[in-house]
Formats: structure tokens, C-alpha cells, sequence
């Protein structure tokens, strides 16, 4: 087993070294590669910043947000790897960068584990870290030649107080703190002990602080860096109740949040039709530009549901084309995505019909290489006559495909398709047609004619909850 480790750890820190390694190149423009990351998804932009972690070039926490971190790892990345690209990673740097970190996160074995002492959740590299026993206060992991470890810990108030745990920490013998980041309940320390480096992040909650620590040998800082960055991103600390039993336990209050999605009219007396989890949990929904709007329909299987504009509407509804699109047609995907960046600015993404089902070989769905964002939910799918043929629903979540396949997909979206929409929409006087009029048109031609019946829906307030839909 020792052997087994070795040649794990020399692998990565080969790779690592590899890719690291300085190399001559143009630095990137700032506000280009600003532009360009804040463009992507959310989850896009998280799983960016988690292969440039696995790849050894960014050493923050994964918060999808752009900043000077983001900016050198994007630099060092492409300085590295040889690639010539001013302001953004090249489509060619990001499937090499994909590549890189897939082969890191499969080497290492990152896996689901949730420990049950702490209650802690993450993905341990269950490949480097091969050996585990109980602690005080928790679990202790390390590998085969004790170079790397790792320990999760949750101490009782009643014992250690947070704020003693965290000036035990910050001082002591041979211990030297580089960095720090310390707030009322949540503390990241890293530095050196001795000859050894560490990085240690702890929360406090009721009764309790919980979090964990890795250390290294210096020889081996490429994997440890790399593995204490990573698991700082993807730990998942417990509530109170959820360890120490519920005697612990305080209530937290509900958190409310505006979310936005897209849509498009189907009849000239202002119905507006979305997806059903786009107005699930909504008090109000309005239409900037139309006003204040009222669901009264929705079909959570179907995915649908149609909004009432009470005031001004749009005068032009949308074509709908009930003939099944064919493989590989052109169309174009509009939306409102990315709300929190892009504010209510339609986004527009052509594409083409790349599969005719989508998750699971739903044939009521078809699947499209088009960039369907967060926001862009209900939005329509058309084709180059304009007309919709189906009803843009969700992305594919690629952090959850590399977790499950350790594997990453390409350009993915999936759309409800044109039967399901016409028979929901029957009780409707909707425009549906299996004859298409006039000659096809330039992506601009299309947006041209869509501005005048798609809208953006912003519903408010909702009970924040975790959807892998868009």
C-alpha cells in the first residue's frame, strides 16, 4: 500500500509541477477576462474556479465570484499551458484545463463521505488518504506514508470556546501563521508548524465549533494545497441539530430571495407562458416593462404554467411550431439569464438540436448545444423561422456529472418540446401552427421578431431551496 501511495502522490505533484511551471506570455486584460467569466453561469463559473484548483493554480475558496485570485490563476493557467489567449481561456485551454483537473480529481479518489463523529460532509481523497481513525473529537485521516493528513474536528463549547480555538491556533510553538481570514463565526488559518504547512477552517455554531485541518510535509505542497483548497470549497458543516442531538438545535430563519426567469407571450390578451419552477413558491411575479402578472395555471410534471398580465402586455404572441424539430436544425435560445450580472438584458445563443431526448431519453424533451443559463428557464427555443419549438428548462449540472462519472459534458441544454407545450396550452387561444410561413432568417431576423413577445418574470419573495433547474 505504501508503494500505492507513492507513485499517487509523485503522479500528482508531476502533474502539478507540470502545469505550473512558468512559461513566457501576454497577461491577460483584466477587465477581458472579467467580462468573459461573468458572462458564464453560476455553476460554470464555481466549476472554473474548482479546476484551477485541482490543477494547482487557484488556492481560494470557490465562490464563483471575480477577483485578483481568479484573474493570476486564469493567467498562470494559461501562461503554463502554453496558450497565447489575451483576456479568456480559449476553447482549446478549457477543454485541456478539463482534461487536467478530471485526471487530479480521479488520481486523488474524491468521493462522498460523511463523517460521523463531526457530521461533517465532503469529498475526501479516498486514494490519498487510505488510513482513518476515531479522534478526540473526531476522525483522522492520512495517507499510507503520513506526508498529508487530515482531521475533522467538532469541539463542545462547553470545553473550548471558539474563541479560544481560535487563539490556540493562531499561536503557539513553532507555529507560524501566513494567512488569516476571522469573522464573528467562521475563522481560515494557514501557515507553517515546524516543517510541516497547514490549513485549518473552523465555524461556530450553537453550542459547538466544527471544521477540519489538513497539514503537509513541504516536500509534498502541490497536493496539500490542492486538497486543502478543495475540501475548504466542498465541506458541508452541520447545523447543531444535525450532531450533538436536537437539545442543541436553534431555530434559523427562513431566508427570502428575488429569483427571475424567462418567458414568452401565446395570445394577444397578455397570457405569458414559463416553467412551472420558475413560479413555484412565488407571493408576487411581475413583468418589468408590463407590470404585475397572476399564475393560473401550472403543471409541475409538465413543467408549465401560464401568467396573466393584469395591465399592459405584449401586443405580438409567439408562433408555435408543433412539428418535432429535426437533428441538428439551427435554433436560437433566448433569455433573461444571469440577473444578479446582467440585469434584464436579453441574451441571445444559437445553437443547434443535438439530441431529440433529453435527461434520462425523455422523449417530451429534446437537448440543444445552445448556452441555456440560470434565468434562461421558460425562455423560448426557436428555430430560424422564429417560431417556438420548445421551452428552455435546464442545464446540465457538470460539478454533479464529474462527483457521479468524473466526467464533464460539453455545451448542454434541455428544452420541453413543442407536444407537451400545445397540449398544455389547449385551454388557450395560443398561435400553433404545423406549417411554417416564409423563408428562414438570420439570427438577428429572429431576435428582431422575439423582442416583441418574450419577457422576463421576477418572482418575489421565495423560500431560498437548492434546484438543479435554471
Amino acid at each position: 500500500m505504501r508503494i500505492v501511495s507513492s507513485r499517487i502522490a509523485a503522479a500528482l505533484c508531476a502533474l502539478l509541477i507540470a502545469t505550473i511551471a512558468a512559461a513566457s506570455g501576454v497577461r491577460a486584460d483584466y477587465n477581458g477576462s472579467a467580462r468573459w467569466f461573468l458572462a458564464k453561469s453560476r455553476d460554470d463559473r464555481f466549476f472554473l474556479q474548482m479546476e484551477l484548483i485541482l490543477v494547482g493554480h487557484y488556492t481560494g475558496i470557490i465562490d464563483g465570484v471575480f477577483g485578483k485570485n481568479t484573474y493570476d490563476a486564469i493567467v498562470s493557467y494559461q501562461s503554463s499551458a502554453g496558450f497565447n489567449g489575451e483576456d479568456i481561456l480559449t476553447a482549446d485551454a478549457e477543454q485541456q484545463l478539463r482534461a487536467a483537473a478530471t485526471t487530479v480529481y480521479n488520481n486523488l479518489g474524491f468521493t462522498d463521505q460523511t463523517d460521523s463523529p463531526t457530521g461533517i460532509k465532503a469529498l475526501i481523497p479516498t486514494k490519498l488518504f487510505t488510513k482513518n481513525r476515531p479522534s478526540d473529537f473526531g476522525t483522522h485521516w492520512e495517507s499510507d506514508d503520513k506526508n498529508i493528513e487530515l482531521e475533522t474536528l467538532a469541539i463542545p463549547e462547553e470545553q473550548v470556546s471558539f474563541a479560544q480555538l481560535l487563539d490556540r491556533l493562531s499561536h503557539g510553538r513553532d507555529r507560524k501563521v501566513d494567512y488569516s481570514f476571522i469573522q464573528d463565526s467562521v475563522f481560515v488559518l494557514s501557515g507553517e508548524i515546524g516543517e510541516r504547512k497547514f490549513y485549518t477552517i473552523f465555524v461556530r455554531s450553537p453550542g459547538s465549533s466544527h471544521g477540519f485541518s489538513v497539514s503537509w510535509a513541504k516536500a509534498d505542497d502541490g497536493v496539500g494545497s490542492v486538497v486543502s483548497s478543495f475540501l475548504a470549497s466542498v465541506v458541508q458543516f452541520p447545523k447543531a441539530g444535525d450532531f450533538g442531538g436536537p437539545s442543541r438545535a436553534t431555530p434559523q430563519p427562513q431566508l427570502t430571495t428575488v429569483s427571475t426567469g424567462s418567458g414568452f407571450a401565446i395570445s394577444a390578451d397578455g397570457a405569458v407562458v414559463t416553467n412551472e419552477h420558475v413560479v413555484d413558491g412565488c407571493t408576487a411575479v411581475t413583468i418589468p416593462g408590463f407590470g404585475p402578472g397572476k399564475v393560473i395555471t401550472a403543471d409541475k410534471s409538465r413543467d408549465l404554467a401560464v401568467i396573466q398580465l393584469t395591465g399592459s402586455h405584449p401586443s405580438i404572441a409567439a408562433r408555435i411550431q408543433t412539428a418535432k424539430p429535426e437533428l441538428g436544425q439551427a435554433i436560437v435560445a433566448l433569455g433573461y439569464p444571469l440577473s444578479d450580472v446582467m440585469g434584464n438584458a436579453l441574451t441571445v445563443s444559437p445553437g443547434v438540436v443535438s439530441s431529440l431526448s433529453g435527461i434520462g431519453g425523455d422523449p417530451s424533451t429534446f437537448t440543444v448545444s445552445a448556452n441555456v443559463q440560470p434565468g434562461n428557464s421558460g425562455g423560448p427555443i426557436l428555430n430560424m423561422r422564429g417560431e417556438v419549438v420548445g421551452v428552455a428548462q435546464a442545464k446540465l449540472n457538470e460539478v454533479a456529472l464529474l462527483k457521479a462519472a468524473g466526467t464533464t459534458g460539453g455545451t448542454v441544454g434541455f428544452a420541453i418540446g413543442a407536444a407537451a407545450l400545445t397540449d398544455f396550452l389547449a385551454p388557450f387561444r395560443a398561435s400553433i401552427t404545423d406549417t411554417s410561413v416564409g423563408d428562414e432568417l438570420t439570427v438577428e431576423g429572429v431576435v428582431g421578431n422575439a423582442r416583441q413577445f418574450i419577457v422576463q418574470i421576477v418572482c418575489s419573495p421565495t423560500a431560498a431551496k437548492e434546484s438543479q433547474k435554471n
